[in-house]
């Protein structure tokens, strides 16, 4: 058996590994966002950036 000491260790650890994962998969979850992604991409190749829902609007 673990005494409590031991417990209270394993469950600090568990506590870390939860967070830790869960904003792993939060961070996952916005770079394969593409209206995160590419805008970024989009940008850091110098070139300007326009929606394309925006493009043909005025015609």
């Amino acid at each position: 058996m673990i005494d409590k000491e031991e417990q209270k260790k394993v469950d600090r650890q568990n506590i870390f590994k939860l967070v830790v994962s869960q904003f792993l998969i939060n961070l996952g979850d916005v770079l394969i966002n593409p209206k995160v992604t590419l805008p970024w991409l989009l940008q850091s190749l110098g070139g300007s950036f326009v929606p394309v829902r925006l493009v043909g609007a005025n015609t």
